[in-house]
């Protein structure tokens, strides 16, 4: 597991953990973040019932002020999936 994931993993749990004691705070649910992979999957997990945020080169640092977003809306739910810093390969061919 890579520092940077280890790092946002961390902090996603802290902004979580600072909602107030009542669960009814967090709207139940699946929230997945990602980059252009989950894009691409997106129809799949909407259709598992996940609600996506996903958008093309989407980079890790983008996703710490997504989160505050959500949650000061009121917005983030219950389970967070993140998935970022897909690269691409520079050498497709080998």
């Amino acid at each position: 597991m890579s520092k940077a994931f280890r790092v946002l993993a961390i902090l996603v749990v802290f902004l979580v953990s600072g909602v107030p004691s009542s669960e009814a705070a967090i709207p139940p649910g699946r929230l997945a973040i990602g980059d252009s992979v989950m894009l691409a999957a997106k129809e799949e997990l909407t259709a598992r019932g996940f609600r996506v945020s996903a958008s093309i080169s989407r980079q890790f640092r983008d996703s710490v002020p997504l989160v505050r977003r959500l949650k000061e809306a009121g917005k983030l739910r219950r389970t967070v999936v993140i998935h970022l810093g897909t690269q691409r390969d520079p050498d497709p061919g080998g």
